[in-house]
C-alpha cells in the first residue's frame, strides 16, 4: 500500500468514526494533502467542514525536493539521522507571504485542489504580529468573503499574544492555537478573551 492509499484509507476510517472536520494547508505535501482530501470527501461534502491555510511558501529548491521524495524516503530507512538534516533544509527554505496578490492566488489554487466553489474555513497560516497589526490583510479577506471565495476566515496563531490582536477584527471567526501540557497558556489567556456578549457564546 502506497502513501496515497494509506492516507485515503485513514480519512475513510475517520469518516466512519464520525469525524466531520478536516484541517489542512496548501503547504502540506505542497498541495497534495488538499488533493487527497478532495478525493476522499467527494461523496461527503454536505456532511463535512474542511479548513485550509495559506501564508507559507517554499522556494524553488523546496519544490524540487518534492520530486525526490521517494528517494528521500529510502534514504531515511537506512540513515535515520538524515531526517533531521532534511527538516533543517526545509525550514531554511520556508518563507511567508501575506500580500493580497499571493493570498488570492493560493486561495484559487486551494479551491481547485479541494474541488470547491468556496472554502468552508480559511486561516492565515501563522502570520507574524506585524501582519496582524495591519488592516490590509483582513480587508482583503473580507473582500474575498464578499466575492464568495470564503465562507468563514480565521487565523492560525503562532502565539497567544497574537490571538489578542486578531480579536480586534470582527471578521475573524475562528482562532487556532497550540494547547498542550507544555503550552497551556491559551486556556487561561486566550479563551476568556473570546467570550462574546451572548450568553454562553464564544468564538
Amino acid at each position: 500500500m502506497d502513501g496515497d492509499e494509506a492516507a485515503l484509507r485513514l480519512i475513510g476510517r475517520a469518516l466512519d468514526a464520525g469525524i466531520n472536520f478536516f484541517d489542512t494547508a496548501d503547504i502540506y505535501g505542497q498541495g497534495k494533502s488538499e488533493t487527497l482530501l478532495a478525493q476522499a470527501l467527494k461523496s461527503h461534502r454536505d456532511n463535512v467542514v474542511v479548513a485550509t491555510k495559506a501564508g507559507f511558501c517554499l522556494s524553488a529548491m523546496g519544490g524540487m525536493a518534492k520530486r525526490f521524495k521517494p528517494l528521500l524516503r529510502r534514504l531515511l530507512r537506512f540513515k535515520p539521522g538524515f531526517a533531521q538534516a532534511i527538516q533543517k533544509v526545509r525550514a531554511a527554505q520556508a518563507r511567508q507571504d501575506f500580500s493580497p496578490r499571493y493570498l488570492a492566488g493560493q486561495i484559487e489554487a486551494s479551491l481547485r485542489r479541494l474541488r470547491m466553489d468556496a472554502l468552508d474555513l480559511f486561516y492565515l497560516h501563522d502570520p507574524p504580529a506585524d501582519v496582524l497589526q495591519r488592516e490590509e490583510v483582513f480587508a482583503h479577506l473580507e473582500s474575498l468573503q464578499r466575492q464568495g471565495k470564503l465562507r468563514h476566515y480565521g487565523v492560525s496563531c503562532l502565539a497567544v499574544e497574537d490571538a489578542a490582536l486578531c480579536l480586534k477584527h470582527p471578521g475573524v471567526e475562528v482562532l487556532q492555537l497550540e494547547v498542550n501540557l507544555l503550552k497551556p497558556e491559551a486556556i487561561w489567556q486566550a479563551l476568556p478573551a473570546t467570550r462574546v456578549a451572548e450568553p454562553g457564546g464564544c468564538r
